[in-house]
């Protein structure tokens, strides 16, 4: 028995907490030369370190071991994509109410948006009073919102809508006027939410690819490397970029054409992604959205049960790495297009092929998020 055998009993959990933080620390710590020098983001570097230290290299994080199942994996996906569209939500100050109809239409308004954005604007209320009054201290008005919005989800879950446009709802009927997001405006709440959520699951979601699914198996038999790659590369060229062209005229903020290619290139599939495989997945296993701790044996369905989690998961993979990876290459390809004399000191340093991903319409103050962060609707 070798000295750390004896003298150190590390669990896989303490070894996932040490890797886990590990990565998140020394994102932080170099996250402005990350982001904004190589134009990089957290969701593919996070999946590439669930890969690595995963089954499929290492096999130091093994979840499929810990006895963690889909049940935890879609709650999991369930609260920090219904976190990330509530943060949206807030980003929506100043529409006017007649628009938001128009986006989401009378059934979502009276059902699952209506009740979401009720709860918001009645808990946006009643911190306006606890703040006025001096009733509420600063770390609590700071935590207030993201407590709403896990309460809405819980809200939407329970009365069978929509959970994840209950919680955009909350964010839209809590900080409709500006308000709150004047209030925090310093502490960057989505970047905070991402960094430490999404990264998160980003890195779980690495360590439990089904990459021997990707291969034609007994019941999988259609499944195959080149079939997967033509799939993903369909999907990244129909998906949006074809309605997103066709509708340039219409939209005042895309400017050119090449905003438009732009704007429909980046729609990354994720965490949303995640989770809706999950609630197919159990669709099919049993007709409800819960899904069962291990597929079942003799069904029907068996065929779509063990083809749906494979080839959703390597649609993920792939928008992950594409969508995270593509503002990185668009800068380097950029640095090589110009001559020698006229290149940035460092490869990655380029921003001339990337000025249009500023958003400079609409009359808000936020930027659009391109480099690789999670389209909530998969």
């Amino acid at each position: 028995m070798s000295w750390f055998e004896k003298h150190l009993e590390p669990i896989p959990a303490h070894l996932a907490y040490l890797i886990l933080s590990a990565f998140l620390l020394t994102y932080a710590l170099f996250s402005s030369l990350i982001r904004n020098t190589l134009h990089l983001s957290e969701p593919p570097l996070a999946l590439l370190l669930g890969i690595l230290f995963g089954p499929a290299v290492l096999n130091i994080l093994n979840p499929t071991q810990w006895g963690l199942t889909d049940n935890i994996t879609q709650e999991a996906a369930r609260v920090i994509v219904g976190l990330q569209l509530g943060c949206d939500g807030l980003l929506c100050e100043g529409c006017a109410g007649d628009e938001v109809d128009d986006c989401v239409g009378g059934e979502c308004v009276f059902g699952a948006y209506g009740s979401g954005a009720g709860g918001g604007g009645v808990g946006g209320e009643g911190l306006r009073f606890a703040e006025k009054w001096d009733y509420i201290d600063p770390a609590s008005f700071l935590v207030f919102y993201f407590l709403l919005a896990i309460f809405s989800i819980g809200i939407g879950s329970t009365l069978g809508v929509d959970d994840f446009l209950a919680a955009f709802g909350a964010g839209y009927g809590f900080a409709w006027d500006g308000w709150f997001a004047k209030k925090t405006k310093e502490t960057h709440l989505p970047n905070i939410l991402d960094l430490i959520l999404n990264s998160s699951m980003f890195v779980y979601f690495g360590a439990i690819i089904p990459w021997s699914h990707f291969t034609p198996g007994e019941y999988t038999q259609q499944i195959t490397p080149g079939r997967l790659i033509a799939l993903l590369v369909l999907i990244l060229l129909f998906r949006r970029i074809p309605i997103v062209l066709a509708m340039k005229p219409f939209i005042p903020d895309i400017k050119t054409y090449r905003e438009a290619l732009f704007c429909g290139h980046f729609g990354p599939m994720g965490l949303g992604a995640l989770f809706l495989v999950i609630e197919a997945r159990a669709q099919l296993e049993n007709g409800t959205s819960q899904p069962e701790p291990h597929p079942p044996k003799h069904t029907k369905h068996k065929e779509a049960i063990e083809t749906i989690w494979p080839v959703v998961s390597f649609i993920i993979l792939g928008s992950t790495m594409v969508h995270g990876l593509s503002v990185a290459a668009i800068s380097v390809g950029s640095h090589y297009s110009r001559k020698e004399g006229e290149r940035a000191p460092l490869i990655g340093q380029e921003t001339n092929g990337l000025h249009y991903m500023v958003h400079e319409g609409g009359g808000g103050e936020s930027e659009p998020s391109v480099s690789g962060d999670e389209d909530p609707q998969g």
